[in-house]
């Protein structure tokens, strides 16, 4: 059943949800200027060009107040983006700190590793190397014993509930192994929601799981801010 949930699910997106075309064309790197700004800037760049070539006290009074205009427009401009930039940052951390990210001068990378033959490696022998130290200090669990669970509970998985917390779906998430994006999942709650109370439903009754509901990605980042290679944290994606 999980299954063909699934395909129907991927056979609904490649056909009605578009796919994000790339654009060739730069960021403007202001582009938080309106346009009125902008058009006194360009009159302040011509009228600068044209002092430059003609010295009067006329041509300098009229650039001095397109200066002077300017200045307070770009100043208006960027409280207001800097003020819409604060809204945008609540409840989400992430673009919070990928704003910072951008605004650093100095950008950290992960560099070259020298092996112990004195050679330098590439990336994917630095990956490797990273990937067993983090193995080397990773704490191995002992296997703990099985724990029997009462079968006289009675659950029951409700369709409003579920549709609950689809709509509660954190949408800037990735997706997990089912390739299933959170975003779709919250946008179509109402749909989903029956067929999903019944597979769980179906899924506690019968004491079974889907395999992709075993399955999990994970990678290693490591905080390269430090000059300890042993920092690493493991980061693991599971399915919905």
């Amino acid at each position: 059943m999980w299954e063909l949930i699934k395909n129907k699910v991927h056979e609904l997106c490649l056909k009605h949800v578009p796919l994000k075309v790339q654009g060739t064309k730069s960021k403007r790197k202001n582009s938080w200027l309106s346009k009125a700004t902008l058009k006194v800037i360009k009159q302040r760049e011509a009228r600068r060009k044209r002092y430059r070539i003609f010295h009067s006290n006329s041509n300098f009074s009229e650039y001095k107040r397109l200066r002077n205009k300017a200045i307070g427009l770009i100043r208006k401009d960027r409280t207001a983006h800097q003020q819409k930039l604060v809204e945008s940052f609540k409840d989400k951390p992430k673009r919070f700190y990928a704003y910072l990210h951008n605004k650093q001068s100095v950008k950290t990378k992960v560099t070259r590793l020298m092996k112990l033959d004195g050679t330098i490696s590439d990336d994917t022998v630095t990956a490797d190397v990273l990937c067993k130290q983090f193995e080397s200090v990773f704490v191995k669990e002992t296997a703990v014993e099985s724990v029997e669970v009462q079968d006289s509970i009675d659950l029951k998985f409700e369709e409003l509930t579920i549709y609950k917390k689809l709509t509660a779906l954190k949408t800037n998430k990735s997706p997990g192994p089912d390739s299933i994006h959170p975003m779709f999942l919250s946008k179509t709650a109402a749909a989903v929601a029956k067929p999903l109370s019944v597979l769980f439903n179906c899924s506690y009754t019968e004491r079974r799981l889907p395999q992709d509901w075993k399955l999990e990605k994970c990678c290693h980042l490591a905080n390269f801010q430090k000059k300890d290679v042993d920092l690493i944290q493991k980061i693991t994606v599971q399915s919905h």
